[in-house]
Parts: structure tokens; C-alpha cells; sequence
């Protein structure tokens, strides 16, 4: 099992670990400047302990859902859809954008990204 310290001497910045692990693992990450990133996450990444998405397995969301969550929000639903502990909390989180592609690519017909009914406007002839 490899630690921190032996990890040190082989990667010496987390940039050069969240590269490392971005390329051979093949992994859809959050931004390196993202509050979740730094390296204890990036050594749970590397063992495969937290929630991961390949890259290859993203689903792209193109347009905005139609349900306003807030970033809280949005890690309960995920954490709802996770066979993996997150290795996050809401204030540690990922950026939207990430939580979101993330929710697409496992549930992509989730109630947050349902078009609500169209209203049924009811035209009314003048008496």
C-alpha cells in the first residue's frame, strides 16, 4: 500500500499527481484549483477508495438544468447516486459544472434535468 511519503518521493507537486492520475487512470477530475483537490483525495483517487468517472463515460450536459440547485444540493444527489463514498462535503465540493456532468452521466433523465409541463394556456372567447 503506498502513503503519502512514499508517494512523495516519486511525485513531487499535486499538480504532477492530479496529472499523473487525469492520464492513467483516464478520469473525468475537477479543476486542479477546485477546493476537493489536494493530496489526500488525489491518493484516494489513485486507490480507487472515492467516486470517480472516466472520462470516456462522461455524458456532457449542453444545456442548463431546468431545476436551480445550490452546490449542497447537488452533492446529495449525487451522494444518493454513488456506489463510492464522494471524498467530499458540500464545502469542499467540486464546482457546479463538474457536479452536474457527473449527475448527467450516471442519471441522465434525474427530475433536474426534466423539462417541466408546458402550460396549457386556455384561450377564453370574449362574450
Amino acid at each position: 500500500m503506498i502513503d503519502i511519503r512514499q508517494l512523495n518521493v516519486f511525485v513531487k507537486t499535486n499538480r504532477n499527481f492530479y496529472e499523473l492520475i487525469k492520464e492513467k487512470r483516464q478520469l473525468y477530475l475537477p479543476d486542479l484549483i477546485s477546493a476537493y483537490i489536494n493530496q489526500g483525495c488525489l491518493l484516494q483517487l489513485a486507490k480507487r477508495e472515492v467516486f470517480s468517472i472516466p472520462y470516456s463515460q462522461v455524458k456532457w450536459l449542453v444545456r442548463t438544468p431546468m431545476q436551480k440547485k445550490t452546490r449542497a444540493e447537488l452533492v446529495d444527489i449525487l451522494s444518493s447516486l454513488s456506489s463510492k463514498p464522494l471524498g467530499f462535503d458540500a464545502d469542499h465540493a467540486p464546482n457546479k459544472e463538474w457536479l452536474l456532468n457527473c449527475i448527467h452521466s450516471l442519471r441522465p433523465n434525474h427530475e433536474i434535468f426534466a423539462k417541466p409541463e408546458e402550460e396549457i394556456i386556455r384561450v377564453v372567447p370574449a362574450e
